[in-house]
């Protein structure tokens, strides 16, 4: 690996991709809110896209 490359681990690799793909700032919520509701079933990336903690730990605000 070259010394002159910042290394980047495996999430902020996908983070990056999924924010870059799916966040639009002029919509409501953060970008994990937005990429947690992406709706792209047939991307690769989907059921390793950043979730929000809230739905990770399984709790519901309903």
């Amino acid at each position: 690996m070259s010394k002159n490359k910042p290394t980047r681990s495996l999430r902020a690799a996908i983070n990056a991709n999924c924010k870059d793909c799916t966040y639009d700032p002029a919509e409501s919520g953060t970008w994990r809110k937005q990429v947690e509701n992406c709706a792209i079933f047939a991307c690769s990336l989907h059921p390793v896209r950043p979730m929000t903690t809230n739905t990770k730990s399984g709790v519901s605000h309903d």
